[in-house]
């Protein structure tokens, strides 16, 4: 009989856990954790642009350089087709 108190005992703790990591869950999904991330994307989009930018203004004159040869060898590609 004892045995079969301590698990009503067990069970009752087992389903008042359960029971309070639902209130906890839904609180969290109410937007009052940490799970609201609405604002995350917005952000991580800023940063990835402030890097890009950043690396555009650091390798400028090599990427102008790039462009230019590249630019050369088409034209010059394009005039030997066409001549």
């Amino acid at each position: 009989m004892n045995e079969i108190n301590n698990e009503k005992t067990v069970n009752d703790l087992t389903v008042k856990g359960l029971r309070e990591e639902a209130a906890e869950d839904s609180a969290v999904s109410e937007g009052y954790g940490f799970s609201d991330n609405r604002g995350a994307v917005s952000i991580e989009l800023i940063l990835v642009l402030v890097v890009l930018v950043a690396l555009v203004v650091i390798f400028k004159s090599q990427i102008v350089s790039l462009a230019n040869t590249i630019w050369k060898n088409i034209n010059s590609g394009a005039s030997t087709i066409f001549s």
